[in-house]
């Protein structure tokens, strides 16, 4: 069970710091193309 335990820690930690990762990519792509249209009149 033990090896079980730290299997599913491991797993769970994994797919946390996968989802920061694109939440905080996702952020970072919305800031960089809201500054670069800010100086343009087109999409």
């Amino acid at each position: 069970m033990n090896e079980g335990l730290k299997m599913v820690i491991g797993m769970s930690l994994a797919y946390v710091t996968s989802f920061a990762g694109l939440i905080l990519a996702w952020y970072a792509y919305r800031k960089h193309k809201r500054n670069r249209n800010d100086g343009e009149d087109h999409d």
